[in-house]
């Protein structure tokens, strides 16, 4: 079971496994978000992504290690009641990660103006700014040849 959360971790963080979250997300976003709608108010119903605490597996097994909820509108991490898996399975850096990738693709149409408490936005451990996205558009990079940003 350890094993598993740490290789779903690694899978989901390879460009082949952002691709297939991303195509789970286009294929059920309108109707019901496979992990769920931010309940804040003005959010307007923006989908949730998985959220780990740690990359880490925690064999306690106490809330505070299972796999959360981050809204990219509130910037908030929600913790679902539901949730029986470890937050290693997605660690602390895949929903960063897939919003660079992703947003004006899949969330562009529920952007909101209200951010309270924003979460420090990381991946692998180092601090990213989101507007940055010339470093992390790997299909860009592969088509120019070009080693990054200048």
């Amino acid at each position: 079971r350890i094993l598993y959360f740490l290789v779903h971790q690694r899978y989901v963080l390879s460009p082949r496994g952002l691709d297939t979250v991303r195509r789970r997300f286009l294929y059920k976003a309108e109707v019901d978000p496979i992990f769920g709608k931010c309940p804040g108010l003005g959010c307007n119903g923006m989908p949730l992504l998985p959220y780990g605490a740690s990359n880490d597996y925690n064999p306690s097994g106490s809330q505070d290690s299972r796999a959360k909820r981050y809204c990219a509108s509130c910037e908030q991490v929600f913790y679902h009641w539901d949730s029986k898996v470890d937050g290693c399975a997605w660690g602390n850096s895949f929903c960063h990660l897939f919003l660079m990738e992703f947003y004006d693709e899949l969330f562009s149409s529920w952007r909101s103006a209200a951010h309270a408490l924003p979460t420090v936005k990381s991946i692998f451990g180092f601090s990213v700014a989101l507007e940055c996205h010339c470093c992390v558009q790997i299909s860009a990079m592969n088509q120019n040849n070009s080693p990054g940003c200048a």
